[in-house]
């Protein structure tokens, strides 16, 4: 198995503690947190697929629907990376300061993410961080959903009423935090990339898409956000 996670991740992943929990506790739903939902943007509770159990019983979990469409940052950006990039603050701030209460939040672990390189195009992300919530790497979302019908997601109702885009069965692209722009005989793939700098995302078909996508498209069509928690074990008593 890929190494996935940095710091004490790194011992479970490769000592194969983490698949065999996978294989034990299969996809589990849990509701945690709440966020709007309805088309009016009322708050229901947030749904989450286990993706993984640790030994001590922390879940590392992430959302089952698209939660939010935001550009991944809000300005031109062309050295962007995880660890610099506005979604990264909006969703260790704002965001888990609106969707969990406070009792919540204590449940939230921190964890050590690395940065996103890009091993497929050979292209180097940020420093690692730490995180309470961030987004899988392109490596990990095939990691952990192994076929392009299970990393297809559908947005909520309230994600659905904003200007995502969206193919014709309701799927939505969604954003990871590994880098996406290469240079192609000195010019950048894809060519846009240049102006504003690229990251992946899994497409409405579920293919992970590792060139890359433009991180801010003003007066376009916005992408999804699926953020990743890894949750105390008190969660699962």
């Amino acid at each position: 198995m890929k190494k996935i996670f940095t710091a004490f991740f790194f011992f479970f992943i490769i000592s194969g503690i983490f698949s065999e929990a996978y294989a034990k506790n299969g996809r589990s739903i849990i509701s945690f947190g709440s966020y709007p939902y309805t088309k009016d943007a009322k708050k229901a509770p947030m749904q989450w697929i286990v993706l993984n159990v640790l030994p001590d019983g922390s879940m590392l979990a992430i959302s089952k629907y698209a939660i939010e469409a935001k550009n991944f940052n809000e300005s031109p950006k062309h050295n962007i990376t995880w660890e610099n990039s506005d979604l990264r603050e909006w969703l260790n701030s704002s965001f888990i300061s609106s969707a969990f209460s406070k009792s919540e939040q204590k449940k939230i672990k921190n964890i050590k993410v690395s940065g996103g390189d890009n091993n497929q195009l050979k292209i180097k992300g940020g420093k690692e961080t730490d995180d309470k919530v961030f987004l899988l790497s392109a490596e990990e979302a095939e990691e952990f959903f192994s076929s392009k019908k299970s990393r297809k997601l559908y947005p909520t109702p309230y994600v659905k009423n904003k200007k995502i885009l969206m193919s014709n069965r309701g799927t939505v692209n969604w954003w990871l935090r590994t880098v996406g722009s290469r240079t192609d005989n000195g010019n950048m793939y894809p060519a846009n990339c240049s102006r504003t700098g690229c990251m992946t995302r899994v497409m409405t078909d579920g293919t992970v898409y590792f060139n890359g996508t433009m991180i801010q498209m003003q007066g376009q069509a916005l992408y999804a956000i699926r953020p990743v928690i890894l949750i105390e074990p008190e969660q699962n008593k």
